[in-house]
């Protein structure tokens, strides 16, 4: 099928969804007097610093495994090399990474202050902590991170991983019966009102580049069905047009990505309204911001200067 590949020209002419009750639409580094850097500050968390020698280059050398250090510095202990460590540590993606980070502080201070040895604690150790974290008001599922976190690193003293310890899962099903995990959603919205507000945004071409941005954004969350990750990663260099619609490949990873398993395309088609129609205005968005942009290629980019890509979570708010 032949295709053109439009990169920021036009053709004349979350945070995740919730369900819809409409289904047509569908620091640097300090130095000290002989100039070497031995230090590395941050506010984020844990940080793991390499301190060099005196003979080595004056180069700040850092890992930084966002509050990880401690998973980090256990594959070390066990005299694994560090280009083994590293393939490790990219297993886990940067937002299971954030999710980790918090409990494995948390378990630190845990362990700091009752004096136990984190990487390989008692059973009876760790039961307590997991048990705090409830009494804490956490939910089932953040317990469960907590869990997997540990559970990266953490041996007990019988050589048994934590996360298959029979009393931890004993434990968690506990932790199940007394607090259910409930559905992140319980309501379901009218996507006819917001269709009614977005069919009045129009004609594209006289909204200002905020409204544009905002109706072009709900449209292909809307026609898709795709989360706010997968709409924030959309991008125009792997973008074609051809036959009234636009495909987008995904060429990172998404957060049900895994191997043997391809991403999925997202295409949007024209519809007959063009009040409503997600190429319509994709085709003038584009246009809008040809100028604007300069050499970014991710789709969404700010509606206010310097006009560069946007975050994923701007894209949720």
């Amino acid at each position: 099928m032949p295709a053109e590949n439009v990169r920021g020209t036009s053709t004349s002419g979350n945070h995740d969804l919730t369900p819809l009750a409409h289904s047509s639409m569908v620091a640097t580094a300090a130095e000290n007097d002989n100039c070497n850097p031995t230090c590395v500050t941050k506010t984020s968390g844990p940080t793991f610093t390499i301190t060099l020698s005196p003979d080595a280059s004056p180069v700040k050398k850092e890992t930084d495994y966002a509050g990880m250090s401690p998973v980090w510095q256990s594959i070390q202990d066990r005299g694994i090399s560090k280009e083994a460590a590293k393939l490790i540590m990219a297993s886990w993606r940067d937002g299971t990474k954030k999710q980790y980070s918090t409990y494995i502080t948390k378990w630190q201070n845990f362990c700091d202050q009752r004096q136990i040895n984190p990487i390989q604690p008692s059973l009876g150790s760790l039961l307590d902590f997991l048990t705090v974290l409830y009494q804490q008001g956490l939910t089932y599922s953040a317990i469960n991170t907590a869990r997997s976190a540990l559970s990266s690193y953490v041996t007990l003293k019988d050589g048994t991983c934590v996360g298959k310890h029979p009393l931890v899962s004993r434990l968690m099903k506990g932790i199940f019966q007394e607090k259910p995990p409930r559905p992140k959603y319980t309501d379901i919205w009218d996507v006819s009102v917001v269709l009614s507000h977005l069919h009045s945004l129009s004609p594209v071409d006289t909204l200002p580049l905020k409204e544009l941005t905002l109706k072009l954004l709900m449209l292909i969350l809307l026609v898709s069905g795709q989360r706010g990750q997968t709409v924030h990663l959309l991008n125009i260099d792997h973008m074609v047009f051809s036959n009234n619609c636009y495909t987008f490949q995904l060429v990172a990873h998404l957060k049900q990505s895994r191997p043997g398993v391809k991403n999925p395309l997202v295409k949007l088609k024209a519809f007959e309204d063009k009040a409503l129609c997600v190429v319509t205005t994709l085709q003038q968005y584009l246009t809008r911001t040809q100028t604007l942009r300069g050499s970014e290629s991710q789709l969404f980019i700010s509606y206010q200067k310097p006009f560069k890509k946007v975050s994923r979570d701007t894209v949720s708010r």
